[in-house]
């Protein structure tokens, strides 16, 4: 919508009117919390691995991948999902996001992953965790609910996307005045 405000961090960041968009970019591991006073959609691209640091470890490893964010009030219970089994990808990981009161009911693979979680910056409502996994078949529950992503590395390969989200009606209004009979 015309003058949707974002803020990064807390911090204003700027006006966006409807159709527009904003770049934002982040540092390696950097996490952000992005709020708007109107409906939005967040989507990040991984960069290529000739953007990566080659004084970093894995410095040689990953591809381009897009995913679209759900936001953080889109919470499942439970969601069974699949680090994709691929030759070419080495290391896979799963970034959860929790209610941070709800932070030591998380579980992934029956295992309670608790003291994994750190506090979002600038929302410490939430809490979220990167975890390092195994390619193959995974599961995460939380009795107050999670949103996680899926994504591995590889040399000139990667993949990833949103392992699952609800889908409640956050934001749709419907007009029940007609100027004509329906």
């Amino acid at each position: 919508e015309n003058q949707t405000q974002v803020w990064v961090n807390g911090v204003n960041r700027g006006t966006l009117n409807a159709g527009k968009f904003m770049t934002l970019n982040f540092q390696q591991d950097e996490v952000a919390s992005i709020k708007t006073d109107k409906p939005s959609a967040v989507t990040v691209f991984a960069k290529s691995q000739n953007c990566n640091d080659r004084n970093q470890p894995f410095f040689d490893q990953g591809d381009p991948f897009m995913i679209t964010y759900s936001p953080n009030q889109q919470l499942l219970t439970s969601i069974t999902f699949n680090a994709l089994q691929l030759p070419s990808i080495v290391n896979h990981y799963v970034n959860v996001i929790v209610k941070t009161a709800e932070v030591d009911a998380t579980r992934l693979d029956g295992n309670n992953i608790g003291n994994r979680f750190s506090p979002i910056p600038g929302s410490s409502e939430y809490s979220y965790a990167r975890i390092n996994i195994g390619a193959g078949v995974h599961s995460l529950n939380n009795r107050g609910g999670l949103i996680a992503y899926v994504y591995g590395f590889g040399y000139i390969e990667s993949y990833g996307f949103a392992v699952g989200a609800s889908l409640d009606n956050l934001n749709f209004l419907t007009d029940s005045e007609y100027e004509f009979d329906v």
